[in-house]
């Protein structure tokens, strides 16, 4: 219990005053959906002493995360707590980034988090790779606002508690890039992993995407080869879209995937082609 109670106290210190849904909050704490709709029914029953609702949208009920804490550690729930490192992780930088967002701008901030993450995750790369990673987070901290210096302090600590991963800085990229102004339309994941079927590539082959945005297609095309254990020897992306193209390039990096994002590949280099326009795009100019 002393773990859990060390675990517990760290997320209310650094972010108490958060407002949080109770199924994100058992989440958080390693508890299955039976207990988290035992949690939901304590919540409902005026005797219970379960934290106010803070916030009510609907059916959504949002309580300050530290009255959630202090709650469950004298509940009967409390011996069951189970850390939950990954998925804790994700939570943390997802709400970092919101603040950061709201000082600087989303586009601004999606790039800080992925130099940010180039950066922190170096570990037993080849001096090519490394090198490669360090040009590509030099290119993303390029004409940044000066409020990311402070911002990039807290990130670069989140990155030192060793519990980031690379899907958590994927997922949080993807997030902050949803549904905002200015941010391209990306291909929907299910769709991209649809596509990687269809494509259906062989060991040692080469894949350009004409379009490639942030590289979901490209990105699903290589994990999927290397489930089937037939790696690429490479993937190739382009893109009129230059911000789009440094964050598809960073998120192929990070997932160590052997990308040239940029120029268009030269003929006769590529066996397979994949293409996703979007709705948008004028196929003429294709």
């Amino acid at each position: 219990m002393d773990n859990n109670r060390r675990y517990t106290t760290d997320l209310a210190a650094d972010f108490g005053s958060e407002l949080i849904g109770v199924n994100e909050f058992a989440a958080l704490l390693g508890l299955d959906s039976s207990t988290a709709a035992q949690l939901r029914a304590e919540r409902k029953r005026d005797q219970s002493g379960f934290p106010a609702v803070v916030s009510e949208s609907g059916r959504t009920f949002l309580h300050r995360l530290e009255d959630l804490i202090t709650w469950i550690e004298a509940s009967r729930f409390g011996s069951i707590i189970a850390e939950q490192p990954s998925e804790v992780a994700s939570w943390r930088l997802e709400r970092l980034m919101r603040t950061v967002v709201e000082q600087v701008g989303v586009v601004p901030a999606r790039r800080l988090l992925a130099a940010l993450a180039l950066d922190a995750t170096q570990q037993d790369l080849t001096k090519e790779s490394a090198s490669a990673r360090a040009n590509l987070a030099e290119r993303l901290l390029q004409d940044l606002p000066d409020e990311t210096a402070s911002a990039s302090k807290r990130i670069a600590n989140e990155f030192g508690r060793d519990t980031v991963d690379i899907a958590a800085v994927d997922r949080v990229l993807v997030e902050l890039g949803s549904h905002q102004p200015g941010i391209p339309n990306r291909t929907d994941n299910d769709i991209a992993r649809l596509a990687a079927l269809i494509l259906d590539t062989d060991k040692g082959d080469v894949v350009y995407e004409p379009t490639s945005g942030e590289c979901e297609i490209l990105l699903r095309v290589a994990e999927l080869a290397t489930q089937r254990n037939k790696p690429l020897h490479q993937v190739a992306g382009s893109d009129d879209d230059i911000e789009a193209s440094l964050i598809g390039e960073a998120r192929l990096q990070l997932a160590g995937v052997d990308a040239i994002i940029g120029p268009t590949p030269n003929a006769g280099t590529v066996n397979r082609l994949i293409i996703d326009p979007g709705w948008s795009t004028d196929r003429r100019h294709l």
